[in-house]
């Protein structure tokens, strides 16, 4: 029997961890994202900022409407103090690399600092707090050697 975490906890089993055939089914589920999943692009945007933009975009899933499931666990991505400090399930955790993070759940990766460069390396755009789920195409599981994760 799985213990409780805290008042809101909802008492369902642990989410079993992430296999190679739930990886590919998620990434033939789930599509990619683009810059019109963030709004309307205007006719003035330089083209070669949107080329940009959506080679980055890709990266990520594409955003559902309201809140944030996880693409693994389904659990809220985003969640609010009341919620974290009474036990509620999913989350946001902050990881080792600067505005990376994952899932307090399942601990599928999630970027919520953007930092976007061009060609040359050059940053031109930083955007913060906005958290994009790391598409099934860019996971992958930790190889096993002689039976054991690396």
């Amino acid at each position: 029997m799985r213990k409780r975490r805290g008042l809101l906890d909802d008492g369902k089993p642990d989410t079993p961890p992430l296999t190679q055939g739930k990886l590919e089914e998620l990434r033939t589920q789930i599509p990619h994202m683009r810059l019109a999943d963030l709004g309307t692009v205007t006719e003035k945007a330089d083209p070669e900022f949107i080329a940009i933009m959506e080679e980055y975009l890709q990266e990520f899933a594409k955003p559902g409407d309201g809140p944030m499931p996880c693409l693994h666990c389904g659990y809220p991505v985003i969640q609010d103090l009341a919620q974290q400090f009474l036990g509620a399930r999913g989350g946001f955790e902050w990881g080792y690399v600067h505005g990376h993070g994952w899932c307090k759940e399942c601990r599928w990766p999630i970027v919520m600092h953007h930092f976007i460069k061009d060609k040359s390396g050059k940053e031109i755009l930083t955007i913060r707090f906005i958290p994009l789920q790391v598409h099934p195409d860019k996971v992958s599981l930790p190889e096993k050697e002689n039976g054991k994760e690396n």
